[in-house]
Formats: structure tokens, C-alpha cells, sequence
């Protein structure tokens, strides 16, 4: 059985929280949330996460340190890049950092 598909939303403004939660899952998405980069991580290593949407300024743990943490942690499939960036370089290197699946 394939997974659900799955959003993560770090934010530490639970309204920012709340109000992601509900578009996401308008698009079909299970949402869980974390209230900081520390808390996301437990929860990255604990269930699938197809997507993760951070903030990037939070207590405790930053949208930036847990963006380095999950590369350096998350073994990911290779996957081909889903478009071209602006100046002509591929941009799969982007997609680990927001598709986990």
C-alpha cells in the first residue's frame, strides 16, 4: 500500500499553521505540524512526509538549520528535475529539499 501523501507545515504562529493545514488538505494532503525545526525533525523521523513548508525564522531551531539537517540526514531517491531554474541550471537540486517522496 502506497503511503498517504503527507505535508509537514513548521511555522511557530499556530494560526500560519492552521490556515496552511486546511489548504493543504483541500488538495489531499494528511497534515501534521510542528511548532519549530526540532520538533519537525522527531516528526520527519517518526512518519513519511511527502512535503515539508517551513518558516524560516522560528525559536529553537530555524527553517535554514532544519533545511541542512534534513539533507544531511534524509537519504533521497534520485528523481529528474521537474523544470529548468531561471538561469538554465537544472533545479532538481530543490526537489529533496521540498518533495521527501
Amino acid at each position: 500500500m502506497k503511503p498517504p501523501k503527507r505535508v509537514l507545515i513548521v511555522d511557530d504562529e499556530e494560526g500560519v499553521r492552521g490556515m496552511l493545514a486546511d489548504f493543504f488538505d483541500t488538495l489531499g494532503y494528511q497534515s501534521i505540524s510542528a511548532r519549530n525545526g526540532r520538533e519537525a525533525l522527531d516528526l520527519i523521523e517518526k512518519r513519511h512526509v511527502s512535503l515539508v513548508i517551513s518558516d524560516i525564522k522560528m525559536p529553537i531551531m530555524d527553517g535554514m538549520e532544519l533545511l541542512r539537517r534534513i539533507k544531511a540526514t534524509i537519504v533521497l531517491e534520485s528523481k529528474p528535475p521537474l523544470r529548468k531554474a531561471p538561469n538554465g541550471t537544472s533545479a532538481s537540486i530543490w526537489l529533496p529539499i521540498l518533495s521527501l517522496s
